[in-house]
């Protein structure tokens, strides 16, 4: 318990010290909810994100297990097939009207590479009509892989997201 009275000038003074730090730590915070402006991206510009998790092939083809496999198993492990958890690493390459953008390669995630492979890049591109192409070879680098065109146009300040399965090419543009 302190010595100092509430009616004391000190005491006082205390609290007036609390009261100025704390308007000055208000007003500072008020200054950064609003200044300085900043812009995620141009005005004139649209954006086009290539996102997305794709798993590779796995790298060896399951086989069919023994009977003699079978009985060393235990009953609520025992599956006829032996599935190998390792898969490929996914390459991927993106053009966009034409000219390629983006290649890169991502191994696969998890502690026995068997996860997905992730891909985020980001792309300002100017408005008006563009052409995609996006190559995807999940099965070994010498192997072929698939790929998907689409057409889009794009206003300024559009931002497009590229996600991606087998079948089709997954183009989500905001809601006008």
């Amino acid at each position: 318990m302190s010595n100092v009275n509430r009616t004391t000038p000190a005491g006082i003074g205390r609290y007036v010290g609390q009261f100025v730090g704390y308007t000055l730590f208000a007003l500072l915070l008020g200054y950064f909810s609003a200044s300085p402006d900043w812009r995620y991206f141009p005005a004139d510009k649209a954006l086009v994100k290539l996102s997305f998790s794709h798993a590779g092939q796995r790298k060896e083809a399951c086989r069919d297990r023994t009977a003699a496999e079978l009985e060393n198993i235990p009953g609520s492990a025992k599956v006829p097939q032996a599935c190998p958890r390792e898969r490929h690493p996914v390459q991927v390459k993106l053009w966009l009207n034409d000219a390629e953008v983006f290649s890169g390669s991502a191994q696969p995630g998890g502690l026995s590479n068997d996860g997905p492979s992730t891909f985020y890049e980001t792309f300002e591109v100017p408005p008006g009509h563009h052409s995609l192409k996006l190559e995807v070879r999940d099965n070994g680098p010498d192997q072929p892989g698939f790929s998907h065109s689409a057409q889009v146009d794009l206003r300024p300040r559009d931002i497009l997201a590229i996600d991606m399965d087998r079948r089709a090419l997954v183009l989500r543009l905001p809601s006008r």
